[in-house]
């Protein structure tokens, strides 16, 4: 097998919105509820600044929820940053389908949400 060495060092291993993408996963409000490590409202800042920031430098941004059928909406403050949009991923825990985290990369439109950002690095802050 030949492998080229990665180079880590020069500009070329900084992230860029070209070899990028940012997915925030599951930024719902009951996903605060039960919440003690951190401020929800601190972590709410968070996340809605960085969204901010991604749109700003045009960085793809993935969007995921869970149980979006029974309420689990994804906060209102993120979804202002990105009106026009909706989560490029919605999961589902209903009974009877597959659950959990990889339901959304099992089902068409996660893989090809997905597949449009191949081969890019991402950053996903987690809830």
């Amino acid at each position: 097998m030949n492998m080229t060495p990665f180079n880590k060092t020069g500009l070329e291993t900084l992230l860029t919105p070209e070899n990028s993408a940012l997915i925030l996963i599951d930024h719902q409000p009951f996903q605060f509820a039960s919440l003690n490590s951190h401020d929800p409202q601190t972590i709410i800042n968070n996340v809605v600044g960085l969204a901010k920031v991604a749109k700003l430098f045009k960085v793809p941004t993935l969007l995921t929820t869970v149980t979006e059928e029974r309420g689990g909406y994804l906060l209102k403050q993120l979804q202002d940053v990105f009106p026009d949009r909706s989560p490029s991923i919605a999961r589902s825990s209903t009974p009877g389908r597959t659950s959990g985290s990889s339901i959304g990369w099992r089902r068409p439109q996660g893989r090809s949400s997905s597949s449009r950002h191949s081969g890019r690095k991402s950053a996903s802050p987690s809830p």
